[in-house]
């Protein structure tokens, strides 16, 4: 862990708190207490890998990945919204990214992880959901254009807001509705249809 430590995605997996505290490749982690003490982790690249390693081996299996045109292309992938569990799918997420080449700016999309350990990814965005070329409001830094996903919550096909406190499964899902904060001024409410969503998405398979 590094001095400063920020971006980390909760979620609940048996009524216990556990943070996505790295996308690409998977980290998982949890805590015996409140004194950021470490329990265990899971180190998994894409998913590929179910026993620890160190870093190296996994930021060596993560560049074939991105060599294989499996990964993320739009800068080094961060956190963003918690976390929910969606019944036949896993855990369902969205993240930023940032890409210096472009002037700074975000991006974000989406990922899946397994509903249970050895947490892996299974699916994951392969272009932005939303990038910010397409938001046409120049407000706050002139000089960085930032996308930041927040928090979602889902409607059912009547357009009721599910409850994602409890974590349980859900079904009956019609859409996701994203919160994203853009150039630290306004906010943006996204409407994702969740079948389109995950249809975008590339599947995660074995080959590291």
């Amino acid at each position: 862990m590094s001095a400063y430590e920020k971006n980390w995605s909760p979620f609940l997996y048996n009524e216990s708190l556990y943070f996505v505290y790295r996308v690409l490749p998977l980290e998982v982690i949890y805590f015996t207490d409140y004194y950021y003490t470490p329990k265990n982790r899971y180190y998994h690249t894409h998913g590929f890998l179910s026993v620890k390693m160190n870093l190296t081996s996994l930021d060596k299996c993560s560049q074939m990945n991105y060599k294989d045109g499996l990964s993320w292309a739009y800068g080094k992938i961060r956190g963003g919204t918690p976390l929910y569990l969606i019944q036949d799918v896993g855990y369902v997420g969205f993240f930023h990214s940032l890409l210096p080449s472009c002037d700074y700016n975000y991006f974000f999309g989406a990922y899946v992880i397994s509903s249970h350990p050895p947490f892996k990814i299974l699916k994951m965005s392969h272009q932005p959901i939303i990038s910010n070329d397409v938001l046409v409001m120049h407000t706050g830094n002139q000089y960085k254009s930032v996308i930041f996903p927040m928090s979602y919550y889902m409607l059912d096909h009547d357009k009721k807001i599910l409850d994602t406190k409890t974590n349980i499964y859900i079904s009956n899902i019609s859409s996701i509705v994203v919160a994203a904060g853009y150039a630290d001024s306004v906010g943006y409410i996204i409407h994702l249809d969740i079948t389109m969503l995950l249809n975008s998405m590339t599947d995660m398979v074995d080959s590291c």
